[in-house]
């Protein structure tokens, strides 16, 4: 729970690293709350639909202008997500080691693809679409990995992993906790 609103806390911080758990849970509640509010504008519009139909002005009323604050608080909250939204995609890609200007990268497609609408040539708007969505995957491929261990150019490991030595310092152990004895512990000399 906490990771699904730490982009709230880091709101227009786009320096820095933010981990795989941190990006998709922040995915996730985003999805949830458009999943409510896409249940909440259908049903008031259905019962808008359903008292036109059987003539009903009052429910009509009611289910239209409750559907249209229904749907003007998902336009708040899809502009109160904006900012938070591209900062952890920034900062995702930063954990990966890639600059944050990659975001802009799927505009490439669809700059090719207006070209290719502007001079009336199908191949090349298909050629756009195709060149944006192999950047869409990559991005998305890059979303999905882990992130680099140890620093980077972006900032410390939000995990914690590798030290000055170029050993891991505990994978998985958090931060500021010593690693246990064993696999990933700085082994000691015996002579």
């Amino acid at each position: 729970m906490e990771f699904m609103f730490m982009p709230f806390r880091r709101y227009a911080e786009f320096s820095g690293r933010s981990r795989r758990m941190e990006y998709w849970m922040w995915t996730l509640f985003i999805f949830v709350v458009y999943l409510v509010f896409v249940v909440l504008g259908v049903a008031l519009g259905a019962t808008a639909i359903l008292g036109a139909s059987q003539g009903s002005s009052g429910g009509t009323a009611a289910g239209a202008g409750g559907a249209i604050i229904v749907f003007a608080l998902f336009g708040i909250f899809l502009l109160a997500i904006f900012l938070p939204s591209l900062a952890v995609a920034v900062r995702r890609l930063h954990d990966t080691d890639h600059s944050g200007w990659w975001i802009l990268a799927p505009m490439i497609g669809s700059v090719i693809q207006v070209a290719g609408g502007a001079m009336h040539s199908q191949v090349v708007a298909l050629v756009g679409g195709l060149v944006g969505l192999v950047i869409g995957v990559l991005l998305l491929v890059w979303y999905f990995s882990d992130g680099t261990a140890g620093a980077n150019r972006f900032g410390p490991d939000p995990k914690g992993r590798g030290g000055p030595g170029g050993y891991d310092q505990g994978y998985g152990q958090g931060y500021g906790q010593q690693p246990a004895q064993g696999y990933g512990a700085p082994q000691q000399n015996s002579w």
